[in-house]
């Protein structure tokens, strides 16, 4: 598929839905298209399926914390042309870190650069996470190296072993401490054979229909959305306490919701990593990482940016599942509450 500005930027809305609060906005994701879109008319979009077994594809993102703005991709340029030279071979697509609209507008700078495509699919699954061992191929022990690790000053660091996910965090988060909470990497060059049946397939695709549907938006939105991606309403309300800052490379606190409509009286609070990762509804956990926990503005539904919260903000907050891979004893062990320092078992919609 050859998509165009508007195409993406569909997807871009879609992706503010999935996001959880993390990935980068509409607002950095618009600028980055803005500049992509003068020189380019379209960005192809690929399924795994279509590329060849033995194809290499890799990542590029951004780092840090979600408080830090950047609408530059010329680091993330570099470090990828210092991939390929690493690798010594040409690399046949991109795919996103995650699902968020500033994440996959970085990726597809990165494919109109160096006329690759964009590959629908991400190593998260369906949704964003803070920490870089919070992603699928950690799971099947895929190398993340040789890994390039960029920043605003020109700064670089390579990584070429095949470090544990944990350390290469690690470094990442202290790179980005060290440069203004933000730091952009490129890597993860695995086959196309290696990741099948691994990363999120066709990811982008849930996003562009759900951005169709939200710039079609009606009274049957909601309830279109909700069977698209088999999700529930867990809140409505108004925000009535935003506590947030940023706290060694990442954005973290709780906001505190009023319940509205059917949810009058009632109370909800939400704790943020970047993402949104903990729901509770009148003091009991109601749904847990690694199931996606939005937060919708409630006229428009599009995903709010966890940096964008505003006190006395109306919102709806949806529960969707995450992808089965997630879900496993494996990968809960990973992904849960207990990640994030908090003594409770994973609440899931069931």
């Amino acid at each position: 598929m050859k998509l165009t500005k508007s195409d993406w930027i569909t997807i871009a809305k879609g992706a503010s839905l999935l996001s959880t609060g993390g990935g980068g906005d509409l607002l950095e994701a618009r600028t980055t298209y803005a500049e992509v879109f003068k020189i380019n008319k379209v960005v192809e979009l690929k399924k795994l399926e279509e590329l060849n077994q033995t194809d290499i594809v890799c990542t590029a993102y951004i780092a840090g914390s979600i408080g830090s703005f950047e609408t530059t991709t010329k680091p993330l340029e570099k470090a990828f042309a210092l991939l390929e030279k690493l690798l010594d071979k040409s690399i046949a697509g991109i795919l996103p870190v995650e699902i968020g609209p500033g994440d996959i507008a970085e990726t597809v700078k990165i494919a109109s650069v160096y006329k690759i495509p964009v590959i629908d699919a991400d190593f998260v699954g369906k949704r964003c996470s803070p920490e870089v061992f919070l992603e699928t191929i950690t799971l099947k022990n895929l190398s993340r190296a040789p890994l390039v690790i960029t920043n605003l000053k020109g700064e670089t660091k390579v990584i070429k072993k095949n470090l544990s996910a944990e350390k290469i965090e690690k470094i990442v988060r202290v790179f980005a401490k060290n440069s203004d909470s933000a730091c952009f990497v490129v890597g993860y060059p695995l086959t196309v054979k290696e990741v099948r049946g691994v990363v999120g397939s066709r990811t982008l695709s849930l996003a562009y229909s759900l951005g169709k549907l939200l710039q079609k938006k009606n009274k049957k939105t909601l309830s279109a959305i909700l069977k698209l991606t088999s999700g529930r309403v867990l809140f409505s309300g108004k925000i009535s306490i935003v506590k947030s800052n940023d706290d060694k490379g990442f954005l973290t606190g709780t906001i505190k919701i009023a319940g509205t409509e059917k949810f009058i009286s009632e109370k909800a609070e939400i704790f943020l990593k970047n993402e949104s990762l903990i729901f509770w509804r009148n003091e009991l956990v109601e749904l847990s990482c690694p199931d996606l926990i939005c937060v919708l503005n409630s006229k428009s539904l599009l995903g709010i940016y966890n940096r964008d919260l505003q006190k006395g903000e109306k919102v709806i907050v949806l529960g969707i599942p995450a992808l089965p891979i997630w879900k496993t004893n494996k990968g809960l062990k990973l992904f849960s509450p207990k990640s994030f320092g908090y003594d409770i078992k994973p609440v899931l919609i069931k």
